[in-house]
């Protein structure tokens, strides 16, 4: 969280970025653990690459509170006021949401490769709107709103595991985001979908890149114009990617990734936004540069 934008502009993260400059050693990044009293005192960043496993968290913990146990905060400069203030970019009433994991199905399990990854999708209102237009129409196919599409395609269906974080934003890096719905019960109150999709992204020399199909089914609210149910499953060969000594890396040559996604009407899902929700073009997602969105 002290590394999404949103946050680092607010009072609190203003506040941890200052502490976070003051207690670490010299590096070139800023992960780790920080254990701080409201004043700012603590020790030094405790890390050591590679050090994610249960045993070394809690033995960080430990080390930090014995560092700060006894210490008498005699004027907290992490206030009350600084803690309450919205602090994190949060979807409007009208947006759906969505869980979305991901993993690397071949990775050894000692692998940093192995874990979860988790995220959230936000599906809009217009969205919704768009999809509901279609039961007006003859049975059949139809496009899902580009918006949406191109939103998966460079922000959702990409490799994230491992702490890497592969979206595609460039004018060329979607080759093709083409997802396809059809009504299959449509009933006062609520509209059932089913979709199916394929997307193939890539930076300019093709040294990352991912491709990939999605299938699933969600129904609507009509009235709400909300997303009340949604199961959704992929899957995609990926290459390339990371970033030595800041992310693990991927395996070489091509890898399998596999994706789940369910709707998300859980306060926690509601609360934690997309990773990349912070970024303006999170909503349209440049759906005009994307090739087969519309």
């Amino acid at each position: 969280m002290t590394t999404d934008p949103s946050f680092l502009r607010t009072p609190a993260g203003k506040w941890i970025k200052k502490q976070i400059e003051l207690h670490r050693e010299p590096s070139p990044h800023y992960q780790g653990l920080y254990i701080l009293t409201a004043d700012g005192f603590g020790p030094t960043r405790l890390f050591d690459y590679p050090a994610w496993n249960a045993d070394n968290v809690l033995r960080y913990l430990d080390k930090g509170l014995a560092f700060v146990k006894g210490h008498q905060v005699v004027a907290a400069d992490l206030t009350e006021e600084k803690l309450q203030a919205p602090y994190i970019v949060q979807p409007d009433a009208t947006t759906s949401v969505l869980h979305e994991f991901s993993r690397m199905p071949d990775a050894p399990k000692s692998e940093l490769n192995s874990s979860v990854d988790r995220d959230r999708v936000w599906i809009y209102q217009d969205e919704i709107q768009e999809l509901l237009s279609h039961t007006r129409e003859a049975a059949g196919e139809f496009l899902m709103p580009p918006t949406f599409s191109a939103r998966m395609a460079r922000f959702q269906l990409v490799d994230d595991i491992g702490g890497r974080a592969t979206v595609f934003t460039g004018p060329k890096h979607v080759r093709r985001a083409a997802f396809y719905a059809r009504i299959t019960r449509a009933a006062v109150g609520h509209v059932r979908f089913a979709f199916t999709g394929t997307w193939n992204c890539g930076t300019e020399d093709n040294t990352i890149g991912i491709e990939g199909k999605i299938e699933g089914e969600f129904e609507v609210d009509s009235a709400a114009l909300r997303i009340d149910k949604f199961r959704a499953y992929a899957e995609a060969t990926a290459w390339g990617g990371g970033n030595p000594g800041h992310t693990e890396m991927p395996p070489k040559g091509k890898f399998k990734l596999v994706f789940a996604f369910l709707e998300a009407n859980d306060v926690a899902g509601r609360s934690i936004p997309p990773a990349a929700a912070y970024a303006p073009e999170y909503h349209d997602s440049w759906n005009w540069l994307t090739p087969g969105a519309r």
